[in-house]
C-alpha cells in the first residue's frame, strides 16, 4: 500500500515541496467519545515497510535529485495543525518530521492485516500560523511532487525485466513515461 498526498513540515530543515517518505508512523491523536467513553488513544509507532521505502528514496531521488527523499516519522491527528506552538510540540514530543490526518489509520490497518506499506508525501505548508496560505499557493505543486514519486514507484516496481524491483532501480530514466 502506498499513501501519498500531502503533510506540514513540523522538522526546521523541510521546505514547502520537499518530500517525506516515513519510516514509522504514529497516530497522535486519536479522539474518541461517545457513551461511556471520552479518551485520547495514541497508537504508534508503525514501522514501514523497509523495500517501500527503499524503492520511494530511489524514485524521489529520480524525481526531485536536488532535495531528495527525507525518511522521516509521519505524524496522524484528528485536525489540521496551523499553529507554531503546536508545531514545536508535536516535532518535540514525537519526533515527528511532518503532519497529516490519514497515513497512520492506513499503517494500523496495513499492519493489522500485514499489508506492507509507505507513506509518501510532498509539505505543503509549514504547519504554522501562514498554513492556510501556505498550502493554497502550494497545493498544485506539492500535490504534483507527491504523485510524481508514486508513479515512479509503480514504474519501477511494474519493471518487468528486473527479478527484484529494486536492483537497479536507482537509473529509472530507462523505464517507459
Amino acid at each position: 500500500m502506498i499513501m501519498f498526498g500531502l503533510a506540514g513540515a513540523l522538522n526546521n530543515e523541510l521546505k514547502i515541496g520537499d518530500i517525506v517518505i516515513s519510516k514509522k508512523a504514529v497516530m497522535y491523536d486519536y479522539f474518541v467519545a461517545g457513551e461511556g467513553v471520552n479518551e485520547n488513544i495514541r497508537i504508534g509507532p508503525i514501522e514501514a515497510d523497509p523495500q517501500l521505502v527503499e524503492i520511494a528514496l530511489l524514485a524521489t531521488q529520480y524525481v526531485a535529485p536536488r532535495s531528495g527523499g527525507h525518511l522521516g516519522i509521519v505524524l496522524t491527528g484528528d485536525a489540521a495543525v496551523a499553529d507554531a506552538g503546536r508545531r514545536a510540540a508535536l516535532r518535540r514530543e514525537f519526533g515527528g518530521d511532518c503532519v497529516e490526518m490519514e497515513g497512520a489509520a492506513v499503517a494500523l490497518v496495513c499492519s493489522m492485516n500485514r499489508v506492507p506499506f509507505v507513506i509518501v508525501r510532498a509539505i505543503s505548508d509549514l504547519a504554522d500560523e501562514h498554513a492556510h496560505t501556505q498550502f493554497e499557493e502550494a497545493f498544485k505543486h506539492a500535490s504534483d511532487r507527491s504523485t510524481d514519486v508514486v508513479l515512479e514507484m509503480l514504474r519501477m516496481i511494474s519493471r518487468p525485466d528486473a527479478a527484484d524491483p529494486v536492483e537497479g532501480a536507482a537509473d529509472s530514466r530507462a523505464y517507459p513515461r
